[in-house]
């Protein structure tokens, strides 16, 4: 019989769940969400993406991207700019106040990863990753 707290995707989507609350906790004291954050660091790492490549990048809906980089330039983290070549696309850029931000949630990031996995030896984590990434191609359809 189906038990759903023996479900492995179900205790992997709990915990992902519980994991992304206790990070954004963290980051709590520059009142940005994890969401936020997430966008912040994608740009740092493409600059100028359209909204729809953030939006892939996030996992999320367009209309999604549009109200929380809306949220992002009013607080003074990215400006958009029209495409030289198509002005109706809107590229995305951190400014500088956006790059020193995201400098400073990434330590908060790397730190919350490794408080994650003290005590945790490399064998097992390489495991962990390898069990999950078959669990996404055995379901794949």
């Amino acid at each position: 019989m189906f038990d759903l707290n023996d479900c492995a995707a179900f205790i992997t989507s709990n915990a992902s769940k519980v994991l992304a609350v206790r990070l954004e906790k963290r980051m709590s004291a520059y009142h940005v969400t994890r969401a936020q954050w997430l966008a912040i660091y994608y740009l740092d790492k493409q600059p100028g993406m359209t909204q729809n490549q953030l939006a892939e990048c996030l996992g999320s809906k367009g209309s999604t991207v549009v109200s929380l980089v809306d949220h992002l330039e009013r607080s003074g983290y990215v400006v958009r700019t029209a495409n030289a070549l198509d002005r109706r696309i809107k590229q995305v850029h951190l400014t500088k106040k956006g790059t020193e931000l995201n400098r400073k949630l990434t330590v908060i990031a790397e730190k919350f990863k490794n408080d994650a996995i003290k005590n945790i030896d490399e064998d097992s984590l390489n495991e962990y990753k390898h069990v999950i990434e078959m669990m996404l191609e055995n379901t794949e359809q």
